[in-house]
């Protein structure tokens, strides 16, 4: 994938580090390692988080060792941290709520930008008003930006995460018959940037 990736011209990837919980996050940075080691791709970084369906394994073992994993040099983002309320099944809202909280406070020690996920449970927008007063408050201030990854919202989501300086991430779920809202928000976010 990397080699077809190169030869279309991409010259840096971002292996997002989440694995199946905390005690795997490392493995973004092991991707990172081991393909700037072939030095198939010019540059590659790594983030490190804990995703919200991992939320409910969060405690401070797992915290000590994403500060310690993020003093990688090769960890350049936090990440993937938000909040999921499409499967909260998987970890209650404010579990999850609190681990977002705490990851995000983790800027101070290492100041790197994020990639965010929210998405909402069905039918609803209920995670994005969460998601974006938590962002507001705890991260914008710092200047540290990120990405909101995968967007799910509506167009005023997406302008509320512009005005703070963020990016947005188009993905798959742009496809879905019921995801005008998505269609929307691009179509938005494309105009704004041209």
């Amino acid at each position: 994938m990397l080699a077809r990736a190169k030869q279309s011209g991409i010259e840096a990837y971002l292996a997002i580090g989440n694995g199946n919980g905390p005690d795997t996050a490392a493995c973004g940075i092991q991707l990172a390692e081991e393909y700037d080691a072939s030095r198939s791709i010019r540059e590659s970084g790594a983030s490190v988080g804990i995703h919200p369906h991992e939320a409910n394994l969060a405690n401070d073992a797992a915290d000590a060792q994403m500060l310690q994993w993020a003093q990688n040099p090769k960890v350049i983002a936090w990440g993937e941290i938000g909040l999921d309320y499409f499967y909260d099944q998987l970890t209650a809202r404010e579990t999850q709520k609190t681990v977002f909280l705490q990851q995000m406070s983790w800027r101070k020690p290492r100041s790197c930008p994020s990639s965010f996920i929210c998405r909402p449970s069905d039918n609803s927008q209920n995670a994005w008003d969460d998601c974006l007063s938590s962002i507001a408050e705890h991260w914008a201030a710092g200047g540290l930006g990120g990405i909101l990854h995968c967007f799910t919202g509506t167009t005023e989501h997406a302008r509320r995460a512009l005005d703070m300086g963020f990016m947005i991430s188009f993905a798959g779920n742009i496809t879905f018959p019921k995801a005008q809202s998505i269609r929307d928000s691009a179509q938005m976010v494309r105009s704004t940037a041209c």
